[in-house]
């Protein structure tokens, strides 16, 4: 790892946060901006091969990931000055709204988000013995954001 000021740093890797926050991969905005002064032999590099995975895999298909990428979703310029990369103004909720759906879909199989949504709870009361059953009234969903940089505030003067 090169030698760089925290400073440096997050001012480098700000355009990666915005997509994180949807969970979206923001590594190739970051690897442009790291190619300009570093390097390719500077990149991290894993310590474990691809495809080895780890655990057991889970779900309605299991081992199935679902990837969706827009970086037209969250667009912060950087400027901490208007506000912060993880604020609603900087993201479209109906692009975001498509992700969610689109994942959904991809991830359960399904043609519909009503249909993706039974399957997903279908699957996870089976899971736990509480029966082939969809939704329940009072069953909630826990949504886990990757909010990296999430405490990032603007550079002291």
């Amino acid at each position: 790892m090169s030698n760089q000021s925290r400073r440096v740093f997050l001012r480098r890797t700000a355009a990666a946060g915005a997509g994180a926050a949807l969970g979206v991969a923001g590594t190739n905005s970051y690897r442009r901006l790291r190619a300009a002064d570093s390097p390719a032999s500077a990149y991290w590099t894993p310590a474990e091969p691809p495809n080895r995975p780890v655990g057991e895999p889970q779900g309605i298909f299991p081992g199935r990931v679902a990837w969706i990428h827009d970086p037209d979703v969250a667009v912060w310029g950087g400027d901490t000055s208007s506000g912060g990369w993880y604020e609603n103004k900087f993201t479209d909720p109906v692009g975001a709204a498509r992700m969610l759906s689109q994942s959904l879909r991809r991830l359960s199989g399904a043609e519909t988000d009503a249909e993706a949504w039974d399957a997903v709870f279908r699957h996870h009361n089976r899971m736990r013995g509480r029966g082939d059953v969809g939704y329940q009234a009072g069953e909630v969903v826990a949504v886990k954001l990757n909010m990296n940089c999430a405490k990032r505030q603007a550079e002291p003067s």
